[in-house]
């Protein structure tokens, strides 16, 4: 699980050297310590504090959902289609022809089911 991430505390504060200026009302803080920088926002300014706590929160909230689940795509390409996607891929878009043997590239062909 680990140490919460707090660096949205540095959000708030201007960190330059050993010292950290808080935006809001210019106090400079001596070391740029995340524990410091926290306290002074929760004391001095708690209203701030709150608000980006709750939106680092519902970020976190967010990026912990679990996947979605797989759903089928059905995609209707000819053979000449694909093959005219990789030649631009290669010429017009200035990819080495190497792409085309990469396991993404691979990854996405094998799904379309096409063999080139």
């Amino acid at each position: 699980m680990g140490r919460p991430n707090n660096l949205w505390i540095r959000e708030a504060f201007e960190c330059t050297g050993n010292e950290a200026k808080c935006i809001n009302c210019g106090k400079v803080l001596i070391g740029v310590y995340v524990g410091n920088m926290k306290r002074h926002l929760s004391v001095e300014h708690q209203h701030l504090f709150n608000q980006m706590k709750m939106s680092f929160e519902g970020n976190e909230a967010a990026n912990d959902r679990s996947p979605s689940k797989k759903r089928k795509i059905t995609v209707e390409m000819s053979v000449d289609d694909v093959k005219d996607a990789c030649l631009d891929i290669v010429t017009t878009e200035g990819k080495p022809l190497l792409i085309l043997d990469s396991i993404p590239f691979k990854t996405s062909i094998r799904f379309l089911k096409l063999l080139i």
